[in-house]
């Protein structure tokens, strides 16, 4: 009689391990360098708050900002070891992995609005450079670039004291 309980709660316990296993959601974790209050970080959390409650109890949304997972340098080659699902790395730190991520870096883009940048972007080079991207890396671009504004100011031989 022991013996079959055993072998009874022995299955009992079994099947409520494979229950819960089954339970485990697939994950979505989202990583970004930047603090709470940044632009990009607030446009993503807003986007991982969104799909968390659009997907509940189907897809685990984890989004971590302030570099807690990963340095911005570092997610494509976290995103290649499955590490994370979503990433929003600085162009600069793409640009190793794909150059032509660079073009909106040169010096022809400065002092014009962002209008300039957009039409390269939605442009069939945009669409190029996000298909070499995808062709290089193990990343897919999801929607339109996020815009963080200007954010290199170069001089030689003067003093900049204004914009």
């Amino acid at each position: 009689m022991k013996k079959y309980f055993l072998i009874g709660f022995a299955l009992i316990i079994v099947s409520g391990i494979a229950d819960a296993s089954a339970r485990v959601l697939p994950r979505m974790i989202i990583s970004v360098e930047n603090t709470d209050d940044h632009f990009q970080s607030v446009a993503v959390k807003s986007f991982a708050d969104e799909l968390k409650e659009k997907l509940a109890g189907r897809i685990d949304v984890q989004f971590f900002s302030n570099a807690r997972l990963f340095r911005d340098k570092d997610v494509v080659q976290a995103l290649a070891q499955e590490k994370l699902e979503m990433a929003v790395p600085g162009t600069w730190n793409v640009t190793q992995f794909e150059p032509n991520v660079g073009v909106f870096l040169l010096s022809v883009f400065y002092g014009r609005p962002a209008e300039a940048n957009y039409r390269v972007l939605e442009s069939a080079v945009g669409k190029s450079i996000n298909r070499e991207l995808e062709n290089h890396l193990p990343i897919k671009v999801l929607g339109r670039w996020l815009d963080l504004g200007h954010a290199h100011i170069f001089g030689i031989n003067k003093k900049i004291s204004k914009h």
